[in-house]
């Protein structure tokens, strides 16, 4: 709700982000009950995103990092192609 009042004094775009970080198991009756219980609450927002839609530029900025060994990470397998 802070964000949203944000917005509106500065004019700007709420976002609603949701971290689907396992899209395959996530279930959309999460998110439609997420965006129904922001819209009861008053909000209005202008965009619906999700991590999983930004993977192919995480993953680019990821293989420039890693053999730079400027990134760490727990699994390097994702990165495989």
């Amino acid at each position: 709700m802070i964000h949203n009042s944000y917005c509106v004094s500065f004019q700007g775009r709420l976002l609603v982000r949701f971290d689907d970080t396992n899209p395959s198991k996530e279930k959309d009756e999460y998110v439609e009950n997420i965006i129904k219980d922001v819209r009861d609450l008053g909000l209005t927002f202008d965009k619906v995103t999700y991590t999983s839609d930004y993977f192919p530029q995480v993953r680019a900025v990821c293989l420039l990092l890693a053999p730079e060994y400027l990134l760490v990470t727990a699994n390097l397998m994702w990165l495989s192609s």
